[in-house]
């Protein structure tokens, strides 16, 4: 098997301690957090793909310039609430890789 030809794993991981509020425009503010690990065409693509499946995911923006994913948070909202949407985040990115490396 050429090197082009091995199947490459995606290990793509949510640094939560990236964590940082940024505005969001109409919807209010949020929260950003980088993306560490092998970001390329091949992860953009199936994120998009693994989005469109499940509409509680929608609202996670990733943007491929910077290597993050920004999501809306109103301010009063329970922190408990922020920990779900971050768990929620986790999920989303290891489901991205599965597929990335499949």
């Amino acid at each position: 098997m050429a090197v082009e030809d091995a199947v490459r794993i995606y290990d793509v991981i949510v640094e939560h301690a990236s964590l940082m509020t940024v505005p969001m425009g109409r919807k209010g503010s949020g929260y950003r957090v980088r993306l560490t690990g092998p970001l390329d065409g091949r992860w953009f693509a199936s994120f998009g793909n693994v989005q469109a499946r499940l509409p509680h995911w929608v609202h996670f923006q990733l943007d491929r310039l910077e290597g993050s994913i920004s999501f809306p948070h109103a301010a009063d909202a329970p922190p408990t609430e922020l920990i779900d949407k971050l768990e929620q985040l986790d999920d989303l990115v290891s489901q991205v890789n599965f597929v990335a490396s499949h």
